[in-house]
């Protein structure tokens, strides 16, 4: 069982998420935080573990889209992960066997892990900026740059001060 935690503008976003639940400790791959943000009037989500900080984003959402959310949650993560990682046939079941009972739940407030998340969104912003628009942006590139970027935070998997999600996440699928 994994369990999403939502912040206060994506648990309005998807209308009714469950009261507060506890993380799933015994999740091999952690749990997950989501955020909704906007560039230019396009919703964007971010996903972020707890475990390793590996992130990824799904780019101009609507409330359509979350009809079959779970699927949508997964397939996102897996094509993030095959993009970085080229994970094989063996991790890609045992991710999905993970996965298999998604919950959505109000924010846990994990400040280290709502730290990054802070930090990646200013990241999105400044690559959209750059490149002009929403709409000239692979959300798996923008995946790809944040998974690859050295973050400040203490996660459990990290024994240094800095670490790189990409490195973390290459770890536990192992």
């Amino acid at each position: 069982m994994t369990t999403l935690f939502c912040s206060h503008k994506l648990e309005r976003f998807f209308g009714k998420v469950d009261p507060y639940l506890e993380p799933d400790y015994g999740n091999k791959f952690g749990n997950w935080n989501g955020h909704l943000f906007t560039i230019e009037r396009k919703k964007f989500l971010l996903f972020t573990n707890d475990k390793t900080a590996y992130s990824f984003v799904l780019a101009d959402i609507k409330k359509a889209d979350l009809k079959d959310f779970d699927n949508l949650f997964k397939e996102a993560l897996i094509r993030q992960l095959d993009f970085d990682l080229r994970i094989n046939e063996r991790q890609e079941i045992e991710i999905r066997t993970a996965l298999m009972d998604l919950r959505l739940t109000k924010t846990n407030n994990n400040r280290s892990i709502l730290g990054t998340m802070n930090e990646f969104i200013s990241i999105i912003k400044l690559v959209v900026y750059q490149r002009g628009s929403p709409e000239s942006i692979s959300s798996v590139k923008l995946g790809y740059g944040l998974n690859n970027y050295f973050v400040g935070t203490k996660l459990p998997g990290s024994t240094k001060k800095y670490a790189v999600p990409k490195e973390l996440m290459l770890a536990l699928l192992r």
